[in-house]
């Protein structure tokens, strides 16, 4: 993992107590990132929320961690998700 995706997860680690872990597919996610984003910046507030790199075993693009400031807006992104 390089040096700078360990600082961004240490430091969301530090701002955020909740995180939650998403797999991504092996081809990526494509637009549908952008659309996470804004759907985060929209409903958790552009500066209530962090994503980082949470691979396992090396493989730094397998998953991705949103890291937000209470369970309240943690559910609220896992009932997004499930949809």
């Amino acid at each position: 993992m390089a040096a700078s995706s360990r600082f961004m997860i240490t430091e969301a680690e530090r701002r955020f107590p909740v995180r939650i872990r998403i797999a991504v597919p092996p081809e990526g996610l494509g637009v549908q990132l952008d659309s996470m984003k804004w759907w985060l910046d929209t409903n958790c507030g552009a500066e209530n929320w962090a994503m980082t790199p949470a691979g396992m075993r090396g493989v730094v693009n397998d998953a991705l961690a949103i890291y937000c400031a209470d369970a309240v807006s943690a559910a609220v992104i896992l009932t997004q998700v499930a949809d």
